[in-house]
């Protein structure tokens, strides 16, 4: 049965959208950034780069050395604070995790803004709004009940 994590509060969603687009400079735009966060102490977290950007959460309180970071980068930066990340595991009996369809329809059914969201055959890690950290996670929490089958 899947299994629900506590919410992460406090959090920070950055969204890094490079200048240049040839692969070469933004692989070195990237590897500068996660070089300049990692000797000022600031750990990412729930990471995704792709051919839009450089997505990824951080502790609120890192925010001031992640805008230092970026800020001689080749990128625009934006910031969404006040966040809470929310994860559904799959458990150790390996039930199945919900469709991501079936998530986003649950979310958005109580008009829930979903700030990022990402999905494996492992977890499904949504951040929202730090407000809608205990909506969210009941949400979440009610894909964790066994279905009943009668034979």
């Amino acid at each position: 049965m899947p299994s629900l994590s506590r919410p992460r509060s406090n959090v920070a969603f950055v969204e890094l959208t490079e200048g240049d687009l040839e692969p070469a400079a933004r692989a070195s735009c990237e590897t500068t950034l996660f070089a300049r966060l990692t000797a000022s102490g600031v750990v990412p977290d729930l990471v995704a780069i792709n051919a839009a950007g450089c997505f990824f959460t951080i502790d609120e309180r890192d925010v001031a050395q992640v805008r230092a970071a970026v800020a001689s980068l080749n990128a625009a930066l934006r910031l969404r604070t006040a966040c809470a990340r929310v994860t559904l595991r799959r458990g150790e009996a390996d039930w199945p995790l919900p469709s991501l369809a079936d998530v986003l329809l649950a979310l958005n059914a109580h008009a829930l803004e979903v700030v990022h969201v990402t999905a494996d055959a492992t977890a499904v890690d949504v951040v929202v709004a730090a407000a809608d950290a205990r909506l969210t996670s009941g949400i979440l929490a009610s894909f964790c009940r066994p279905v009943r089958h009668v034979a």
